[in-house]
């Protein structure tokens, strides 16, 4: 319960797409602008730009992003020695309140550069947030939210958390790609497919292995669409099993196009 009620009053949130509950602004231990006297330093914000998520992507740096609201002073947003110390560890970027926003021509390899970031990490134009991304600039799975200013001590702990969870994501994906090819070397296509589903399922880009993963899903779906040809012509029970148990495998949300043949294969038996 301890636990808990600390959480609560921080008003930070769980990995993933779970948004924090808005709470009180908690006190700092030293005015903002002032510190021992004389005028305490702020935090400078860089523009989401390609230009700073490549130097992030280069030195493996968590991205924290700030999305005013109109009227918020970004230059003094943070200000003191402890939020100024945090960029050695993230870099710190604001998305402008006046960036235009319009619909995707192409899916940008980085989800922070595209038409719309608001729309792209649920950001409402009535909440100020900062959220924390890792280098590529994915959320789910990774990310962190803070729908008010948070403490410097609670970004460095969620900087921290989310270096650790991209860490453990590229973990996962090389293991999930490790098992794809071992199961490809024993010819078992349908599990090959499964693990690299597993991967694509992820919902994040920039990581090693993910083209990968999307080359071994087309081959086999590729090779699947081939032996649906061939089953198609044959009219044997053992033909209609052999469908029916892809179509456990290949759904139509996972590989529509395998689905659509299996279906048509199927149609009559």
């Amino acid at each position: 319960m301890k636990t808990l009620f600390a959480l609560i009053l921080l008003g930070t949130v769980a990995l993933g797409s779970t948004v924090a509950q808005q709470g009180p602004e908690p006190a700092e231990k030293t005015p903002p602008a002032v510190a021992g006297g004389k005028v305490a330093p702020h935090l400078a914000w860089d523009k989401v730009e390609a230009e700073p998520i490549k130097r992030a992507i280069a030195d493996k740096k968590p991205i924290v992003v700030f999305f005013p609201k109109e009227g918020t002073d970004v230059a003094t947003y943070l200000s003191g020695d402890a939020y100024v110390a945090l960029k050695k560890e993230a870099q710190f970027l604001y998305v402008p309140i006046d960036a235009a926003r319009g619909p995707e021509s192409e899916e940008p390899a980085c989800p922070l550069l595209c038409a719309n970031p608001w729309a792209a990490y649920g950001i409402k134009d009535s909440e100020e947030s900062i959220i924390i991304l890792d280098w590529f600039g994915n959320y789910e799975a990774v990310g962190m939210k803070y729908c008010r200013k948070p403490t410097a001590t609670e970004l460095e702990k969620g900087v921290a958390r989310v270096r650790t969870q991209a860490t453990s994501m590229q973990s996962k994906i090389d293991k999930h790609l490790a098992d794809a090819n071992a199961s490809i070397n024993k010819a078992d296509f349908d599990q090959a497919f499964n693990l690299a589903m597993k991967i694509l399922d992820l919902k994040v880009v920039g990581y090693t292995g993910i083209g990968e993963a999307r080359l071994i899903y087309r081959a086999v779906c590729d090779d699947v669409l081939q032996e649906v040809a061939e089953l198609a012509e044959d009219d044997s029970a053992a033909a209609r099993e052999k469908l029916e148990a892809l179509a456990r495998v290949y759904t139509t949300k996972r590989a529509a196009d395998v689905a659509a043949k299996i279906a048509e294969a199927l149609k009559g038996r």
